[in-house]
């Protein structure tokens, strides 16, 4: 099976239940310029880009203004290369991991704090399949929808 979207603490129950001998993963987008795959089951991810050999298919994370998702760039005027912890995530190996939607996260006391990332907090610790959170306004404070 390949699809978009499964949550890494689903996928194995999913499989199971299912009994679907593989499960693939892909990551794509209208404003973006490539796409990814992850063809061989690793849990949760959904691409992958080798490590050993970049260069195959050279896809680099890029980071974007947190307001404006613009394109950051350095004193040359080239992209500034993502560290840990952005939209997408690559772990040592060249996996790739889906952390949330730009416009799904907030600043909250000089935190980033993503809906997604708090959805699977609430989902493992209360044993829920489906847990949804979204930003919401609080009185006196930005704008923004900073309280989760």
């Amino acid at each position: 099976a390949l699809g978009n979207g499964l949550r890494a603490q689903l996928w194995p129950q999913f499989q199971r239940r299912f009994r679907i001998p593989q499960i693939g993963e892909f990551y794509g987008a209208t404003e973006c310029n490539c796409s990814v795959a992850n063809l061989d089951g690793k849990v949760g991810a959904c691409g992958f880009n080798s490590r050993l050999l970049p260069n195959v298919y050279p896809v680099r994370l890029v980071k974007v203004h947190p307001d404006t998702l613009e394109l950051l760039r350095d004193s040359r005027g080239l992209c500034v290369p993502c560290g840990p912890g952005d939209v997408l995530v690559m772990d040592d190996l060249g996996y790739l991991y889906f952390r949330d939607r730009g416009g799904d996260t907030f600043r909250w006391r000089g935190e980033n704090v993503s809906s997604t990332e708090v959805e699977g907090a609430l989902s493992r610790l209360l044993g829920q399949a489906d847990v949804v959170v979204y930003g919401v306004q609080i009185p006196g404070k930005s704008q923004k929808k900073p309280g989760i």
